[in-house]
């Protein structure tokens, strides 16, 4: 699978018909013992794998109908994951209810120190029971929290989605839609996977909400899908997809050799990046040769949806002979080398994506 370039989700259970108590094993050192010997070749290709969900218990490994769900085993063996498996690889629980428990705090940010490789920063979501019903089939509850600070227990829809909202800025989210109904209906589906920050979801399951979404036109803002479905709007939008919206070379100072290069970035996604990309500037003569690559100083996973970022760099022409140029930003996954795509069409997508062009012209007397 690595051949692939992909990246790609693990899960290891005891259990895919619905037998959970009866497979698992009768003590928690057991699980452990296991977690460690497929952290092995778990971590052995961390580069490819994004996150690992679950901790093996429960039907069809989602963490439920388990005698190893009481708060004190259920903490036990998220750690173990946490302290066996490479820091880069990330985590996930069943619920939001899970990852409170787990954590000890009602909030989804406190005390949180994004991609620390800590257990708080790398613990994130899947839902396999995703706009299935009100309460995601039993993901949510059905009554609000009676305090603020209470962590365990599940609250109302609103309250949860909110919970992730914050929560999955920082730690990935995804699993399955279920069930064809109102709440996987567009557009209230997009707000829903907007809002709980999706970075991914089974192709596969359930048919008939997909096929839904592929025989609704979709209608909204981004002219771009219009004439589209809502699968493939759903489709391109699940993670992060980043547009630039501008681009401006406002002068170049011939006295210090400087130019001034302002972008304007936006993340149209429904998530953010959660890996750290590579992140350059190359420049091109009018003969396609690269002449420059210049580092850009920024960090993609603060890159929140909906929000433009804007990167202003100051670039040397020194060393740049009189004539035309063209700018690319290049983004790469270091992990595994991918090219990151911007949204829209570059000229050369070989190269990155288009940022603009300039010419140096010669100045008499220099």
């Amino acid at each position: 699978w690595s051949q692939t370039g992909r990246h790609f989700l693990v899960r290891f259970l005891y259990d895919w018909d619905g037998h959970g108590m009866e497979r698992e094993p009768d003590n928690i050192e057991q699980i452990q013992s296991h977690m460690r010997q497929v952290a092995v070749p778990v971590n052995a290709y961390k580069n490819q794998v994004l996150m690992v969900q679950g901790i093996l218990v429960g039907n069809c490994g989602e963490m439920n109908a388990s005698k190893f769900m009481d708060p004190e085993s259920m903490t036990t063996l998220m750690e173990t994951w946490n302290e066996v498996l490479d820091p880069q690889i990330y985590l996930a629980a069943r619920t939001p209810e899970h990852v409170r428990v787990i954590r000890k705090c009602a909030s989804a940010n406190e005390g949180l120190t994004p991609y620390d490789g800590s257990l708080a920063s790398r613990l994130g979501l899947f839902n396999d029971g995703m706009l299935g019903s009100d309460t995601d089939l039993g993901t949510y509850g059905d009554s609000a929290f009676k305090q603020a600070a209470d962590y365990s227990g599940k609250g109302t829809r609103e309250e949860e989605l909110e919970f992730q909202n914050r929560l999955c800025l920082n730690v990935p989210n995804g699993g399955e839609v279920v069930l064809d109904n109102a709440f996987n209906d567009c557009p209230s589906a997009y707000e829903s996977l907007a809002t709980m920050h999706v970075s991914y979801l089974n192709r596969l399951h359930m048919a008939d909400v997909l096929n839904k979404w592929k025989r609704t036109a979709y209608q909204g803002e981004e002219s771009a899908f219009l004439g589209s479905s809502a699968y493939d709007y759903i489709g391109a939008h699940l993670g992060y997809r980043y547009v630039m919206r501008g681009s401006e070379i406002p002068c170049i100072n011939y006295l210090t050799h400087e130019m001034q290069l302002q972008m304007t970035v936006e993340n149209i996604g429904f998530a953010p990046a959660y890996r750290r990309y590579d992140c350059n500037l190359a420049i091109y003569n009018d003969e396609d040769i690269l002449v420059q690559m210049l580092p850009v100083d920024c960090d993609n996973r603060s890159w929140k949806p909906k929000e433009a970022v804007h990167l202003d760099l100051t670039l040397s022409t020194v060393d740049l002979e009189p004539g035309n140029y063209e700018v690319y930003l290049v983004m790469q996954d270091a992990s595994c080398g991918d090219m990151i795509s911007f949204a829209h069409a570059s000229k050369l997508p070989e190269r990155g994506t288009e940022v603009g062009t300039f010419t140096l012209e010669q100045i008499y007397g220099e």
